[in-house]
């Protein structure tokens, strides 16, 4: 709510506190079915639209005395209590929905989640990265809920909530060893590249497959005297027969 209140300007949102903290208190809680300020106060909140009404909205009512004010709470309460009671069972079910019966012990080998964060000047993108890292291996336990882990390759040691580990398993290990082919052929094919830059940029030819304009280039070239039979033919050598052909 916060978020758009500000909009684009991000400096004077404490400004607008007294008006979020109206919406919050006066709005509809999904768990309870009142809004908080009803609860605290057993009324709801003038609105601001409302101050300068020639009536206000709830006066025509007879008066209730303390005692049944006290009773109608009890009620709404009881009505609360039974609400937080369902609402609580929807949640927990939701979030056993990925919820695992498992924990590491020393020695087991896991792999972390990773918290990423996009840069644009890098063309790096948070989303599209992976979201697990590893394998790690458990060294040590902090707490019954914190562990220390250990990269099997850097050694860089980690220390991490259970929650954020997951078990290694054939799936994820196979994952990796098609990652690791995955940029293995990425760098064969970027130092192939290279090699064929540096040859290009020795030999003043293209390595790709060159345009005829090129061709026709280099023989007015050879005719004109600019570059001498001796150098076109050590460029020809470099290149491959269809080339040569079409010189």
């Amino acid at each position: 709510m916060i978020a758009q209140f500000a909009g684009q300007n991000q400096r004077n949102w404490d400004e607008k506190w007294p008006e979020i903290m109206l919406a919050v208190n006066s709005s509809t809680s999904e768990s309870t079915g009142y809004s908080p300020c009803f609860l605290t106060q057993a009324r709801e909140p003038r609105l601001p639209s409302a101050l300068y009404d020639r009536e206000t909205i709830g006066t025509g009512k007879q008066t209730e005395t303390p005692e049944d004010k006290a009773n109608k709470m009890k009620e709404i309460f009881e009505i609360v209590r039974r609400n937080m009671e369902k609402a609580a069972q929807d949640q927990a079910r939701h979030y056993n929905l990925r919820r695992r019966q498992w924990n590491p012990t020393i020695g087991d080998t896991v792999w972390a989640k990773e918290h990423h964060l996009s840069k644009a000047a890098e063309g790096f993108a948070a989303k599209l990265a992976p979201r697990y890292d590893g394998p790690y291996t458990v060294i040590d336990f902090v707490s019954p809920v914190i562990c220390k882990i250990r990269h099997k390759d850097t050694q860089k040691e980690r220390t991490v909530h259970v929650s954020e580990l997951k078990q290694q398993t054939q799936e994820l290990e196979q994952q990796r060893r098609n990652l690791q082919q995955a940029q293995l052929r990425i760098e064969q094919r970027e130092s192939q590249a290279r090699q064929k830059q540096e040859l290009a940029l020795a030999t003043g030819v293209p390595q790709e497959r060159p345009s005829l304009d090129w061709v026709n280039n280099m023989s007015r070239s050879v005719r004109s005297g600019t570059i001498s039979r001796v150098d076109m033919a050590h460029i020809i050598r470099f290149q491959p027969e269809y080339i040569r052909g079409l010189l």
